[in-house]
C-alpha cells in the first residue's frame, strides 16, 4: 500500500528538463607568449645570446609597469640543429628556445606591449588570449538563469493544467572554469610607425542544468 508521500505524486507527470543561459562579460586581461631562438655552433654561446634577449624582455616589461609576478618561462630547450637536405645529416649548430608567458591586466595597453616586446629580439609571438577575472559571479548569474530557463520550459510543458510544479532535483551540468570565458583576441596589425591595433571584443560564461520536476495535483 502506498504512502501518503507516494500518492502526492503522479508517475506520468514526471518529467526531467534542461536550462542553459549565457553572461556576457568584458574582459579585464590578456595573456600572450614570446619566443626566443638563438643558434650558434657553440652551445654556450647560443645559450649566452638568448639570455641577453630575455634579460632585454624583462626589462622592457618591467619598464612598462609589467609585474614580475605576471610573466614567467612557460619552456626552455636546446639541441643540435641538423640539415638533412643533401642526404646525411649536417650539423648546423645548438638551437636554445625559451618562451615566456606575459600577462597584461590593463586592456588598454595590449597592443603597446606588444610593440615593447617586439623590438626585443623575439622570434615569435603567439597565443594572445583575453578573459575576465570575475569569473564566479558570471557564472553564478548564468546558473540562476539556467535553473529560471528550466523551470519555464517545464511550465509551458505542462501547458495549462490547474497545478503546482515541484523540483525534485537540479544536476549542473557544466563548471566553473576559465575555458568557458575566454576568447582569443587578433592582432589586426604591425607596424614600427604605430601602436599593434588589438581587438579584445567580449567573453562570456555558460551554465547548463538538468531539473527533474513533478505535478502535484
Amino acid at each position: 500500500m502506498k504512502s501518503m508521500d507516494e500518492n502526492k505524486f503522479s508517475k506520468e507527470a514526471m518529467i526531467t528538463v534542461k536550462g542553459s543561459a549565457r553572461v556576457v562579460t568584458k574582459p579585464d586581461h590578456a595573456t600572450f607568449n614570446v619566443g626566443v631562438e638563438t643558434i650558434h655552433a657553440s652551445l654556450s654561446t647560443a645559450q649566452t645570446d638568448n639570455t641577453k634577449i630575455i634579460d632585454k624582455l624583462f626589462a622592457v616589461l618591467e619598464k612598462h609597469g609589467i609585474s614580475k609576478d605576471d610573466y614567467n618561462t612557460n619552456s626552455f630547450s636546446f639541441f643540435p640543429e641538423q640539415d638533412y637536405s643533401g642526404g646525411k645529416p649536417k650539423f648546423i649548430g645548438h638551437r636554445v628556445s625559451n618562451s615566456i608567458a606575459i600577462k597584461v591586466r590593463d586592456i588598454d595597453k595590449v597592443g603597446q606591449i606588444i610593440d615593447a616586446v617586439s623590438s626585443c629580439g623575439i622570434n615569435n609571438m603567439h597565443g594572445l588570449h583575453f578573459a575576465a577575472s570575475n569569473t564566479v559571479e558570471a557564472y553564478n548569474e548564468a546558473l540562476v538563469k539556467a535553473i529560471e530557463a528550466a523551470k519555464q520550459k517545464a511550465t509551458v510543458i505542462f501547458g495549462l493544467r490547474d497545478s503546482k510544479l515541484i523540483i525534485t532535483k537540479v544536476k549542473e551540468l557544466t563548471t566553473n572554469q576559465d575555458s568557458f570565458i575566454s576568447r582569443s583576441g587578433d592582432v589586426l596589425a604591425l607596424s614600427a610607425d604605430s601602436e599593434t591595433p588589438i581587438q579584445s571584443g567580449n567573453t562570456s560564461v555558460s551554465a547548463e542544468v538538468e531539473m527533474d520536476v513533478v505535478l502535484m495535483f
